[in-house]
């Protein structure tokens, strides 16, 4: 399996997709067109403001495992399922259930950051990198970017080990490179347990080139790209 990531930051399995699976989804979500015998609890739904979802087949492999769900023109992967639910109190509403909110989004720090520096030179840099020596993908690299860098098996991680099942699914740990002090950082997460250099990590520790990382049965080098004399700033 070689994981990717499209021109689009869907991430997806190349050796089973010739093209992300994603954005076959989302275009052929808006290509569908609602059928006119709806039913009259679906047009009540609508009427109330209530999501619609419609399937939508897809041939893109029998081995697929993509789920895609209409809902006012929106598709989700299975693995990046949003619950519907968190968007209505984001949003904020009357005591009649109108919205009242229309703000846009706060950004965190990090995403600020990251913003920053697309802006500049329009792309996500790289800053460093992890080496998979040992465990099921051994041999392989996984990029680390400005900000923060979550680990797990999920395609929604940013280095996604998807090969180790002792690995948890979201947030085992997380890899940080603050570009202010040009420094590296790792954090705990949700994960059961996670190592530097054969020490329990249980609190956030900076990180020098050459620093071992054991999780699950997978055990990464770090390698720094930005540090004295080379940064994106």
């Amino acid at each position: 399996m070689a994981v990717v990531k499209c021109q689009n930051n869907h991430f997806y399995d190349d050796e089973k997709y010739s093209r992300c699976p994603h954005c076959m989804a989302i275009q052929a979500s808006k290509a569908s067109v609602e059928s006119p015998s709806a039913s009259t609890s679906q047009e009540q739904d609508r009427i109330q403001g209530k999501p619609a979802y419609q399937a939508v087949s897809l041939d893109i492999g029998t081995d697929s495992d993509v789920v895609v769900e209409k809902e006012s023109g929106m598709t989700y992967p299975d693995d990046e399922k949003t619950l519907v639910s968190s968007k209505a109190s984001e949003q904020g509403s009357t005591n009649n259930g109108s919205s009242v909110n229309n703000k846009p989004p706060m950004l965190s720090e990090d995403e600020k950051t990251i913003g920053y520096y697309q802006q500049k030179i329009n792309i996500d840099p790289v800053v460093g990198w992890l080496v998979c020596m040992s465990g099921l993908e051994r041999g392989r690299d996984y990029r680390l970017h400005v900000g923060q860098n979550f680990v797990g098996r999920s395609y929604g991680m940013d280095v996604v080990v998807s090969e180790d099942a002792k690995i948890s699914r979201d947030r085992h740990c997380a890899f940080i490179y603050e570009p202010v002090k040009n420094s590296f950082y790792i954090v705990p997460g949700e994960g059961t347990v996670s190592y530097l250099n054969n020490d329990l990590l249980i609190e956030p520790k900076s990180l020098v080139d050459g620093d071992i990382i054991t999780i699950g049965d997978t055990q990464l080098v770090f390698v720094s790209f930005c540090r004295e004399g080379y940064t994106w700033a």
